[in-house]
Formats: C-alpha cells, sequence, structure tokens
C-alpha cells in the first residue's frame, strides 16, 4: 500500500518534467568528480639525494616524506617521478610555515643542520595546479608503531 502512494505521488510528473532534475542530479555528480583530486603521485627532489627521487606517501589528503639532511646544499623541488610536474616555493621557505607550491619558479631552499630530519608535507592537488607546502624540522629520525598493548587489572 504505502508504494503505491509513492508512485500516484509521482504520477503528475511527466519524463519531460523530470528531465532538468535529472540533468541537474548528473551534473553535479560530474562536477564533483571533476573536482576531485586525482592522488597523483609526488616526490622530494633536492641535493640531499643528488637529485633523486624520495617518493610520498600520501595520507590524509596530504603527501609527506622525511629525508635526512647528511651532506650538500639545500636545494629542492616537489616533482613528479618522471620530472614533468613540479612544485617550488621559488625561494626560501622557512621552517614550520605554510607556503605557496608554485607549478614553476626557481629552485626552492631551507636553511637545514647536517644530521636533522626533515619532512616535506605538501596538500593533494592535481598535477599542473599550485598548492602549499610546509617543511618540518627534527633532530631524530621519525618513529613508527608496530604494535600497542594493554594490561587490565595486572592480567
Amino acid at each position: 500500500m504505502f508504494s503505491h502512494k509513492i508512485i500516484d505521488g509521482l504520477r503528475p510528473y511527466s519524463a519531460r518534467a523530470l528531465r532538468p532534475v535529472l540533468f541537474m542530479i548528473a551534473f553535479v555528480v560530474f562536477a564533483f568528480a571533476a573536482t576531485t583530486n586525482a592522488q597523483d603521485p609526488r616526490g622530494y627532489r633536492g641535493q640531499w639525494n643528488s637529485w633523486g627521487y624520495d617518493a610520498m606517501a600520501l595520507d590524509l589528503n596530504v603527501w609527506r616524506v622525511t629525508v635526512p639532511h647528511e651532506w650538500g646544499g639545500n636545494d629542492f623541488l616537489l616533482a613528479s617521478s618522471d620530472w614533468s610536474y613540479k612544485w617550488t616555493q621559488d625561494g626560501e621557505v622557512p621552517l614550520a610555515t605554510i607556503v605557496g607550491a608554485f607549478t614553476g619558479g626557481e629552485d626552492s631552499s631551507i636553511s637545514a643542520s647536517p644530521g636533522h630530519h626533515y619532512t616535506f608535507a605538501m596538500n593533494n592537488v592535481n598535477y599542473g595546479q599550485q598548492g602549499v607546502m610546509i617543511v618540518q624540522e627534527t633532530e631524530n629520525p621519525p618513529v613508527s608503531i608496530s604494535s600497542v598493548s594493554h594490561v587490565v587489572n595486572d592480567e
């Protein structure tokens, strides 16, 4: 009986009358899909790794990689593995400060200390789009938690 009420309620609407509504729904779905990030891989390239490629990992819509500073200059870029896309601040990046990540310009640089570790992070934007980045410094290498245990009532 319930389903008859729904069908009876839709009878005044012809397919022609519903066409604009269906078009709008399709438009919204496709527009949203076109604006979602493609999760294009990227990595650190710089003087510390002889302009090699240290892949960044995507987590919570942010790309990150931690690189130890052992030797060399402090210039770097964030780029695709094949160099077809790059992001740079086009100059000095102050530590622990969010700055623009532009798709053109000269290499970025930081004031770094040998023996420290630097985490480079960038928001998840498509290739060819401007984003933001941050570089953070730590004296020790990052740690990971491999297991967690919990004791209940001394058992």
